[in-house]
């Protein structure tokens, strides 16, 4: 089946799937079509093997960072603390545990 459809959603929502598109930087269709179940995006009736690793989409999220290792570690330096980092704490926390 070929052509458009409409479909109504609020402001609030379409700026957050626009922001979200962006930040993937894929077309809305493509987009739509990644997030279906089993979904990939197509191009010329072909399906494209393009998925998102689980380390780059949580990269995406702000959930981890990258660690230059190539750099020596100065023990005087205070640790840098990712996002990542404080959710974990805040768990252990939470289970009574004291993390400097």
């Amino acid at each position: 089946m070929t052509g458009t459809r409409t479909i109504q959603i609020s402001e609030a929502t379409y700026n957050a799937l626009m922001e979200e598109i962006r930040l993937c930087g894929v077309s809305l269709e493509e987009w739509i079509r990644l997030h279906l179940p089993n979904g990939r995006p197509e191009q010329n009736g072909q399906v494209e093997e393009r998925e998102e690793t689980i380390g780059a989409r949580l990269e995406r999220k702000g959930l981890i960072g990258i660690i230059d290792s190539s750099q020596p570690i100065d023990p005087a330096s205070p640790p840098i603390r990712t996002p990542l980092f404080d959710i974990i704490a805040e768990k252990l926390r939470k289970q009574g545990l004291i993390i400097p």
